[in-house]
């Protein structure tokens, strides 16, 4: 690590991430940062991870609701459901989006 090298860590990287989709045919729409560089924010989609949600124009959530549920076979499922204002809900199961409302 360079002596004057920055290091960023986000909440969103705090939530473990397992897996890894790319969604598809998504809206996105460039925002100018600070230093006017242009960044890319997507709509949520069915598949994201959870990272790629917390970085898309809903960004985090004003609440979490986590739940884990056991099944067959000791195979368990960690579910989540981000609350946004707007009564607008996305879940996710073990960290990919799998519906928004």
């Amino acid at each position: 690590m360079k002596k004057n090298q920055i290091i960023v860590i986000s909440l969103a990287s705090l939530i473990l991430i397992s897996g890894c989709s790319q969604a598809t045919n998504q809206v996105s729409q460039t925002t100018p940062t600070s230093d006017n560089r242009q960044v890319s924010q997507k709509e949520p989609a069915i598949g994201m991870n959870a990272l790629e949600l917390s970085n898309s124009r809903w960004g985090m959530p004003n609440d979490i609701i986590n739940t884990t549920t056991g099944g067959p076979a000791n195979k368990t499922t960690a579910s989540q459901k981000w609350v946004y204002s707007g009564y607008r809900y996305v879940y996710l199961e073990n960290n990919v989006v799998t519906a928004i409302q």
